[in-house]
């Protein structure tokens, strides 16, 4: 019984290798599968300018990158809605700062590192995200982003086919040394609704198709295709239901490198993958414990070592927020902390996190801890990670500042036993 059409990959004319250097331009796509190279040990440039979603504005971006020219005040522009920031028109609103002095000096220095890195590499990979842009009425010229800027200042207007064509053309005459891949984003933009969407990926599409078709040095990635056949159920579909969750990115990403990379080179491929995985459960349990120590010095430290009443008794702590920006909530974290006291005994405690994502903890008997020892398990995952003499001091006056000292904190990843 057949039930997906799955989209079949052509056969790759441009693929990656690990020893290109990879620039890649366009939508916010081009984001997610970029941090995904980068983090698997591939040799890429994302985005310099910020995201860029239609082929006019990727053009004059690729056109500065394989110039000498640099920003300048002329370039400034004061950001709207009463931001109080400057920008350009050439870049995203992340490289807004509050002078055009400072302004010009990341954008120039940004500027200066792309490029160097765009003329030295030698595959592009572009993501067009719509043929819709809009062009600036006082000057005439399509932006890459409007700045928040009033709408009136703004004309909106939707490329052709032959537009789409010859900017792809041009980008590729302007890096003769250069390989290309391009591939259209999944991410509908339904502002013009459901039929406009099409119209607008179809432009794309046959604009790709046509450019590629008169030219041995580029290639087309069907990622578009992949989302609406193979990925079409709404379970792939942020709440917003435009743009793809971080599953079928995953998927599409993989698709994308069985594709694209060389078959003898998967087994790099693999293992840098697992080194990533590894690396990211050791930052976010060392992080975990330090604040997790952090939170007990803090709040029940001066009871616990203090109060001979909580000798042989319990103490419960409840533990919540312990999410950073670069951490999510781990669910199924176990904690054993091994405490050492004054009168030599040692006292196993652990902690688990439940499925709301709070911690929570019963100590008992800990009058007079000097050091804790900490290992830390993921209980969905096959590795455990094991501090190296992990030394929490809560001695002398320290104890009335609430303050605490962290020593020697160093973690490895170990397979779990079977």
């Amino acid at each position: 019984m057949k039930l997906q059409t799955p989209v079949a990959d052509e056969k790759c004319l441009v693929g990656i290798s690990y020893t290109d250097q990879i620039m890649m331009l366009g939508s916010c796509f081009s984001d997610n599968i970029g941090s995904q190279l980068h983090d698997y040990g591939f040799n890429v440039c994302v985005n310099p300018f910020g995201t860029l979603y239609n082929p006019i504005s990727i053009l004059q971006s690729v056109q500065i990158l394989a110039s000498d020219r640099e920003f300048t005040d002329s370039d400034c522009v004061q950001m709207g809605a009463g931001a109080g920031f400057i920008c350009s028109f050439s870049h995203h609103t992340s490289f807004a700062r509050g002078t055009k002095e400072d302004f010009i000096a990341n954008a120039n220095e940004s500027l200066s590192q792309a490029r160097a890195f765009f003329k030295a590499c030698n595959k592009v990979i572009i993501t067009l995200g719509t043929s819709w842009c809009f062009r600036d009425i006082a000057s005439g010229k399509i932006v890459s982003n409007c700045l928040k800027r009033p709408a009136g200042e703004f004309q909106r207007e939707r490329l052709t086919v032959a537009e789409v064509k010859d900017a792809l053309k041009a980008i590729m005459s302007l890096c003769p040394d250069k390989e290309f891949i391009f591939t259209v984003s999944p991410i509908r933009h339904f502002k013009d609704g459901a039929h406009g969407n099409q119209v607008s990926k179809s432009t794309l599409l046959i604009g790709i198709e046509e450019a590629i078709n008169e030219t041995e040095k580029a290639d087309y990635f069907p990622s578009y295709e992949i989302m609406m056949d193979e990925l079409r159920d709404y379970r792939f579909y942020a709440e917003d239901m435009c743009h793809p969750t971080q599953q079928a990115v995953d998927y599409i990403r993989e698709r994308f490198l069985q594709w694209a990379l060389p078959s003898l080179e998967h087994k790099d491929l693999e293992e840098n993958i697992r080194n990533f995985k590894k690396s990211r459960h050791i930052s976010k349990l060392k992080t975990f414990i330090i604040m997790l120590v952090a939170i007990l010095a803090t709040s029940c430290g001066k009871a616990l070592l203090n109060d001979d009443s909580m000798a042989g008794g319990s103490y419960n702590l409840i533990i919540t927020g312990i999410v950073s920006d670069n951490l999510v909530p781990l669910e199924g974290i176990k904690i054993t902390f091994d405490c050492n006291r004054q009168d030599q005994k040692t006292v196993t405690q652990t902690v688990y996190s439940d499925s709301r994502g709070i911690y929570w903890i019963s100590l008992q008997g800990l009058s007079g801890i000097l050091s804790c020892s900490i290992k830390a398990e993921d209980l969905e995952d096959a590795y455990t990670s094991q501090t190296s003499m992990l030394t929490v001091d809560w001695t002398g006056p320290s104890l009335v500042e609430d303050t605490f000292y962290v020593n020697d904190l160093n973690m490895s990843l170990k397979p779990k036993k079977k």
